[in-house]
């Protein structure tokens, strides 16, 4: 896929599906290609299908390729902490404020 040959890139997906269907990153790989190829529907299937067999990272790859999917080919949007806005944290005064007191 990163080189551009896309159509074989989703060959060899697919082979890896054929041969290890619950293999979730075969599905992740043949959405990918699928949705590089414009084949949008055929790409949601393919994330669809490996979710029902995902776990862990490869099940938040497949959540977020569906979700942009999804979205029109727009990046999915961040979780809300991600774009909140953080807090600064407040100046010390250091050792120095002590003399202050005296």
């Amino acid at each position: 896929l990163k080189c551009g040959r896309l159509r074989p890139a989703l060959d060899s997906a697919r082979e890896c599906v054929r041969l290890e269907p619950r293999f979730a990153k075969g599905h992740l790989r043949v959405g990918q290609a699928l949705r590089a190829l414009g084949d949008r529907g055929a790409a949601t299937a393919a994330f669809e299908d490996g979710l029902r067999r995902a776990e862990g990272s490869v099940r938040r790859a497949l959540s977020q390729a569906l979700a942009e999917c999804h979205n029109d080919g727009k990046p999915a949007a961040e979780p809300a902490a991600a774009t909140a806005p953080r807090l600064q944290p407040e100046p010390t005064l250091g050792n120095s404020h002590l003399f202050d007191l005296v």
